[in-house]
């Protein structure tokens, strides 16, 4: 029997979500499915500028 992973990212003030799953934890896939992500949101997110 093999591990399965949960990638989840949730932003703080929309509270839109991502997830993805995954057997292996390593460099490379956490970093494309961090692309994933970005490019499932439509972008990038940005600091308050007033703060």
């Amino acid at each position: 029997m093999k591990k399965l992973y949960c990638f989840n990212i949730i932003l703080g003030y929309s509270g839109m979500s991502y997830v993805e799953f995954t057997l292996s934890i390593d460099t490379p896939t956490l970093i494309q499915y961090h692309l994933n992500a970005f490019e499932y949101f439509g972008g990038f997110t940005t600091g308050d500028p007033l703060r």
